[in-house]
């Protein structure tokens, strides 16, 4: 078994190309010389003792980073899934029971743009909305099978990562662009809209650069990707909780959504305490690729940006709050 793995290590790498390599130093060791490391991982009596003891010492450790990455990136992956079940479980609750939905769903309180929607087009709403709410559920479950089957599975069950990867990818489009068609429909502000668009196309970059990895044998890029895809499909659900929290802890519950600073702020930070641990933990091999960095950099930079802008920028006017069906003219 031990040498199987060896030799199947030895030939992703001769086919993929060098710069294309998962852990391209690792690789190189593994490939001085080539041929009598393929001889030691086939068996050939040919390899000396001293070159199969250094193949299997090398081989071992790339196994070995390989499965820390996928325990910690794994475990974050799933953190962040349960941060968003978590944020729209009292909305889908409270609209199955009563056929209201609401961004606040303790407080039954909503956006204004989205009441005038309500009122101006109420079956086209209903209908986007279910069909966000559908694809999102089933976007959650498949993605949270991925990253089981990914970073916990053994080979058995690693067989049908990739199979359902297919599944998640199309999964995942229908809710983005679900998500973009719904926000559309609310005729929001730019500021709404470039918030949530921009928040889907983070989510369909970064799974992009996920399959682009795996498709060139690049397994960390790959899980790095798919992270920080499963952070940015968390914030919604993380600016639900931020909601939930500051409403409940901070300020006054008869004052609109608008009137704080801090929502978006508080989902970065849940996005951070979940993508920071695995990545300082593997450092340095989290950045052995200038891809890997350039990566880490972009995301981080923008849900940094993200939270920052929300917690510094202008406060919005405490304006009486719109809750119940009621709708103020004010908001």
């Amino acid at each position: 078994s031990s040498v199987n793995k060896q030799q199947s290590m030895m030939e992703d790498c001769l086919q993929s190309p060098r710069h294309a390599c998962c852990n391209c130093d690792a690789a190189e060791e593994l490939l001085i010389p080539i041929e009598n490391a393929l001889h030691v991982a086939s068996g050939f009596p040919e390899a000396d003792d001293q070159s199969s003891a250094e193949v299997q010492k090398q081989a071992g450790q790339l196994y070995d980073e390989q499965k820390l990455f996928s325990r910690w990136y794994g475990s974050a992956c799933l953190t962040l899934l349960a941060v968003s079940f978590l944020g729209f479980m009292p909305a889908e609750y409270l609209g199955f029971r009563t056929g209201q939905f609401f961004f606040d769903a303790l407080q039954r309180m909503e956006f204004h743009d989205t009441q005038l929607t309500k009122l101006r087009s109420p079956e086209d709403w209903h209908w986007f909305l279910m069909i966000h709410i559908v694809t999102g559920n089933i976007w959650l479950l498949v993605a949270c099978v991925q990253v089981f089957t990914g970073a916990f599975g053994e080979s058995r069950l690693r067989q049908y990562h990739r199979s359902l990867g297919y599944l998640a990818v199309f999964t995942a489009l229908v809710f983005n662009v679900g998500a973009i068609l719904l926000q559309l429909v609310k005729n929001a502000s730019f500021r709404s809209d470039f918030i949530i668009i921009g928040n889907a196309v983070a989510i369909s970059c970064n799974m992009a650069i996920g399959i682009g990895a795996v498709r060139y044998k690049d397994i960390l890029l790959h899980k790095q990707a798919m992270s920080w895809m499963c952070a940015w499909t968390a914030t919604p659900g993380g600016v639900r909780l931020s909601r939930y929290f500051l409403s409940n802890f901070f300020i006054h519950h008869q004052y609109s959504l608008p009137n704080v600073n801090g929502y978006a702020a508080g989902s970065s930070l849940l996005m951070l305490l979940a993508i920071l641990p695995p990545t300082l933990i593997t450092f340095p091999a989290a950045f052995k690729t200038r891809r890997s960095s350039l990566l880490f950099v972009l995301n981080f930079g923008s849900c940094t940006l993200a939270g920052l802008t929300d917690l510094l920028g202008p406060t919005c006017c405490v304006v009486p709050a719109v809750s119940d069906g009621q709708l103020s003219t004010d908001v």
